[in-house]
């Protein structure tokens, strides 16, 4: 009986602690022990995984007073812990964790620090990061017309972000299809601020069902496919105009250029007249249409692009190929959007090639302690232009004396991205003969001036 009354007087001092109460022997005054997060309270750790990180989110435990947080992360799951995992130490939920590796998983623990010191860990979770491809397209608007699919985006629909983007079309006639079963038109340029620019797709058959997606590039990712659309070219019936509603004519565009760069023209042209005897329910503006193909009939590759403006940049055009082009100018219906009466400009060729900048010359050097300054003439070849913006310069150097100047961009040592034209070549060495020779880079290089000797 003795020792059943000790179980019993246990359980009660046991029970009278938890509520905060003394009577059990001993001193009357007690110091609670701080609450320590129980592992069981972190339900809601959850981790999301993006482009090179992982963003970690957590719930407070209601019951902690916790002042810190502290994860614990490791790629191999055995070792997420307080005792192997690598340490972040003083965070807040939501955490980023960024310069992670793409494919790898990473595992995750959370702990919560009170003023009894840290709590055990939180459950454990892992998340792999990987390459964010791009959003699908959304918003894709197509229009059939006699043996022609046009092919834009509506306004209202939302658009990436980056500046300048590359649509790919994908048509098939069958009514479902993939990226690889598809016909693939790459390289389509759209603006985002241009909402109203579209793509023709000629020659098609009439009363033929065509289907169509687009996909976009941003950063060399590709995104999936839009929802697919399907359009039926018809023969055009002519329609019957009320009397005094004839469409009239605008001017045809004058002073056609083309600047070529690097895959690309950026085409640009002079505004039109004002109209001739332009008819009621007719936009007051001229909507341009640019024609590209590569013969001047324009049978051949031929790219038709509507509503463009004075200075529209084509690009995923193939350098060394030359090209014809011609711009429209076209009155527009209000009612429905069509054009007619179009009127044309002369027809202007160019080939694209990447724009290489003069040869540097009128190189000078000077030297100094350990080093050499070196300078030459700036570049004015005519970049830059509408095409690129600036001209950089490299240097090439060696101790070794070269047979050529070729040579020596072949096999000297390089310093690149050199902004103006001069250069101060520093930590050399005394004694020794340095040989330079200096190219100048636009959309290519340029091939390297003569060889500079300066011996120290």
């Amino acid at each position: 009986m003795k020792f059943v009354a000790h179980i019993i007087k246990a359980a009660l001092c046991s029970t009278l602690l938890m509520a905060g109460l003394t009577g059990c022997g001993g001193s009357d005054t007690t110091t609670p022990a701080a609450t320590v997060v129980a592992g069981s309270s972190w339900a809601n750790l959850s981790l999301a995984a993006g482009n090179q990180q992982v963003t970690i989110s957590w719930d407070k435990p209601g019951t902690s007073a916790s002042t810190t947080s502290t994860i614990y992360y490791s790629t191999d799951s055995t070792k997420a812990n307080k005792k192997d995992g690598f340490k972040i130490a003083n965070v807040s939920s939501p955490f980023v964790h960024t310069g992670l590796t793409n494919g790898a998983t990473y595992f995750y623990v959370v702990t919560e620090t009170t003023a009894a010191g840290e709590g055990p860990e939180s459950h454990q979770a892992a998340a792999t990061p990987q390459t964010q491809i791009p959003a699908a397209p959304s918003g894709l608007k197509i229009t059939a017309k006699e043996s022609e699919v046009v092919i834009g985006f509506d306004v209202t629909a939302p658009k990436p972000s980056a500046i300048t983007l590359r649509y790919n079309i994908y048509w098939s006639t069958a009514n479902t299809f993939t990226k690889n079963s598809a016909t693939k038109i790459p390289n389509v340029s759209i603006t985002p601020a241009d909402t109203t620019k579209t793509y023709s797709h000629l020659s098609r058959a009439n009363d033929t069902p065509y289907y169509y997606a687009v996909s976009v590039e941003v950063d060399g990712l590709e995104s999936n496919l839009s929802n697919i659309l399907s359009a039926t070219p018809k023969k055009a019936v002519a329609p019957i105009e009320a009397v005094g509603a004839t469409p009239g004519f605008f001017g045809s565009p004058t002073d056609l250029t083309v600047d070529v760069g690097n895959l690309q023209a950026t085409v640009n042209w002079t505004s039109t007249e004002s109209p001739t005897a332009l008819g009621t329910g007719y936009s007051s503006t001229p909507v341009y249409t640019l024609y590209t193909a590569t013969d001047s009939a324009f049978t051949l590759n031929l790219n038709k692009l509507s509503y463009v403006t004075p200075g529209y940049t084509m690009t995923g055009l193939a350098n060394d190929a030359k090209y014809f082009f011609k711009v429209s100018a076209g009155v527009q219906k209000i009612a429905d959007g069509t054009l007619s009466n179009e009127v044309f400009s002369t027809v202007i060729s160019a080939t694209p090639e990447a724009k290489k900048p003069a040869v540097p010359s009128g190189i000078t050097t000077s030297r100094g302690d350990q080093q050499v300054s070196l300078s030459w003439a700036k570049d004015k070849s005519g970049i830059p232009s509408t095409i690129i913006g600036s001209v950089s310069y490299n240097i090439y150097y060696s101790t070794l004396a070269q047979t050529s100047a070729v040579q020596l961009r072949q096999f000297g040592t390089k310093i690149s991205n050199i902004p103006t034209n001069s250069y101060v070549h520093s930590g050399l060495t005394p004694g020794k003969t340095y040989y330079y020779v200096i190219t100048a880079v636009g959309e290519d290089e340029s091939a390297p001036s003569d060889i500079t000797v300066v011996a120290l």
